[in-house]
Order: C-alpha cells, then structure tokens, then sequence
C-alpha cells in the first residue's frame, strides 16, 4: 500500500540529503519508508539492520491508479494501467514528530571547471530541481561518463539500485558553474538491485540555471 506524503512533510523531506538518487530511507514515527522525489512512500517490511539490503518495498509496478491524476501526471503511463485496483486509494503520510534519514558516505572531493552530471527520474517534475532549475543540496546525481551505461530507465534502476522498478525515464544534465564541493562513491547492492554505478552527492544547493531537462529515454 503506498502513501502520498503530505506537503508539510515533504517540506522537511526535502530539507533532508537523498539516500540514493532520487529516494530517501527513512523512519517516521517508528515506521520505516521508502520514499520517491519526497512524495510517493512505500512501508518496508520488519526492518533488520543486518540484513538492510534484504529490505524492500511493496513492488510500485502492481498497482493501479486510474482515478489518480496526480500521480499519472508524474510517472510513466504503464505504471497507471497494471495491476489490481487500490481499493483504498492512496493514503496521507502526515508530517512526524520524529524523522530520521538513512545517509551514507563516501569520498569528499570537488567538482571540475565545465564538468557535466547526470540525473535520473521517475518524475518527469523531480522536486530535487526547482523550477528556475537550481538544485537543492543534498542532491544525488552520476557523472557523465558513467551515463553511457545508461540506455533506459531500467537500466538505471539496477545500476543505482533504485528501491522501486519503476523506470527512472527521465533524464536530467546539471552543469556546475563553477568547482563545487561533492562526495563520490559506487553504488552498493540493494533492492535486488546490483548497482555499481558511479553516485556523486551534491552538498550545498545549486544555483539557478545549473540543471536541463529533461530528456526522455527509453524506458528498456
């Protein structure tokens, strides 16, 4: 059963850094989430911290949503036609008293002057960029030499291990004006998915007419 989170609590997603491109990890009032571009939240199973990678969310690709425009306006058409009818619909993840996102770490460095990054989405409007298309810190993206290994969304939902198989068809460039200060690392297996591919974590927000798009890939 996915939720739609509310907007007070997409707020405070947003001020958060992403766990992996596009997707944040987090416990909310006890409760553990997986959670697309701060909006769409799927409730993982009894969380073992042991065994996280085992960790999954109900598969995105079983529902329906024809009497949802929001979200047919947001993700690919298929995902909208498959599956059984919710008979709920999609419930209010309301705003917690206590949220904690899952990060990572990896390496610090610095961007290089005229160096392109690339990012993938499900959302053809991904709230990580504005709508003068800067970009919110705490920002996950690849570069873009390890964007050719990229020639579908599903291929970027396995080498990122993207949480939900929905194809990430959306494709973003962001260009820094200048050097700015990033973290970079591979990304680890999860979600059954293998990974591999090379994340790069914007830091600090980007400013205004550093991100294009974006283009639409295939979706395999």
């Amino acid at each position: 059963m996915p939720w739609r989170v509310s907007k007070k609590l997409r707020a405070s997603l947003l001020e958060e850094v992403e766990t992996g491109m596009g997707y944040q990890v987090a416990t909310i009032n006890g409760g553990r989430y997986v959670i697309l571009n701060a909006e769409l939240a799927f409730e993982l199973p009894q969380y073992d911290r042991n065994n996280a990678e085992d960790s999954s969310p109900r598969p995105a690709d079983r529902l329906r949503a024809d009497d949802l425009d929001w979200l047919k306006d947001q993700l690919p058409e298929y995902l909208a036609k498959k599956g059984k009818p919710l008979t709920q619909g999609l419930r209010r993840l309301d705003c917690a008293e206590h949220l904690e996102v899952e990060t990572h770490g990896s390496y610090p460095s610095n961007s290089s002057p005229g160096e392109l990054f690339v990012r993938y989405s499900a959302f053809r409007q991904d709230r990580r960029i504005d709508p003068d298309f800067s970009v919110k810190p705490g920002t996950y993206v690849t570069t873009a030499t390890d964007a050719p290994h990229v020639p579908s969304g599903l291929a970027a939902v396995g080498r990122y291990a993207l949480p939900v198989h929905i194809p990430a068809v959306h494709k973003f460039t962001l260009t820094p004006r200048a050097p700015v200060p990033i973290t970079c690392g591979a990304t680890a297996p999860r979600f059954g998915q293998a990974g591999g591919g090379v994340e790069v974590l914007f830091i600090n927000s980007l400013p205004a007419g550093t991100a294009m798009g974006p283009v639409l890939i295939p979706e395999r």
